[in-house]
């Protein structure tokens, strides 16, 4: 069912018939709106903003997560074998005769790999931990242990099941979401204690610092504060559950 169509009913030999989307109508979202699911499976709420109807998503379907999860496993794949090409000419690893046998295969996947997603050179730790954090959200999504790193790599025709409520989800990002603001708002207290920035508003100062503390005795301030590979998980986990829920990748708005 296409998310473009327009809800209306069909006139067939004097006979009105309800089309998919009048169905759909029926059933009411979490602001009152119709929903309904896409071509992909995606769980959706028809809106009518008043300048036209449009479908906002409320859970990504089966395929968008599998076709996802796919591109992500080839990216991490390909991050990991041009960092091994590049320790062989280092000469920091030895190449073995079994090494050489593989040797050639790599070389090819990686050049389609790359024509496929643009420049494969080696990511920063960040970068690297943005697309593993991705990759571990969605594996918990189906089932897994928060945080696995089991099964990372996976062929695009294999099958995705979500295995985590809508509810889920969101308990965790919303985790995430303070865990990442608690750490945004270290380095703007730092921030300010260089003279790199000011406080603009006592109360809200205040505020924040009060939310900040709350934080810290709720998950432990040992638990708090991570490396720059740390920092990029953490990001990309909550960048891969907002999009489970709707939001364009990399939302990271806290």
């Amino acid at each position: 069912m296409s998310t473009k169509a327009a809800a209306r009913n069909v006139h067939n030999g004097g006979k009105t018939v309800e089309t998919d989307f009048d169905v759909m109508y029926r059933e009411t979202g979490p602001n009152g709106y119709p929903v309904g699911c896409n071509d992909e499976g995606d769980l959706i709420e028809i809106v009518d903003d008043g300048a036209g109807i449009f479908a906002q998503v409320l859970f990504r379907g089966e395929q968008s997560i599998a076709a996802a999860f796919a591109e992500l496993s080839d990216r991490v794949w390909r991050d990991a074998h041009h960092k091994w090409l590049a320790l062989i000419a280092t000469g920091e690893i030895r190449q073995t005769d079994e090494m050489e046998m593989n040797f050639a295969d790599v070389k090819i996947r990686l050049q389609e790999l790359d024509e496929r997603y643009g420049n494969g050179h080696p990511q920063n730790d960040f970068d690297h931990g943005m697309t593993l954090g991705k990759l571990q959200a969605l594996l918990w999504l189906e089932g897994g242990e928060w945080g696995s790193i089991d099964d990372l790599v996976r062929e695009d025709d294999t099958p995705f099941f979500v295995r985590r409520s809508r509810g889920e989800v969101i308990k965790q990002q919303e985790t995430l979401r303070e865990k990442v603001w608690w750490n945004r708002h270290q380095n703007r207290l730092w921030n300010i204690s260089i003279g790199k920035e000011e406080v603009r508003c006592e109360r809200i100062s205040a505020a924040a610092n009060k939310s900040a503390r709350r934080i810290e005795k709720k998950y432990g301030k040992k638990n708090l504060g991570w490396s720059d590979l740390e920092w990029g998980i953490l990001n990309g986990q909550l960048s891969a559950l907002r999009w489970v829920l709707g939001e364009e990748w990399d939302m990271l708005d806290t």
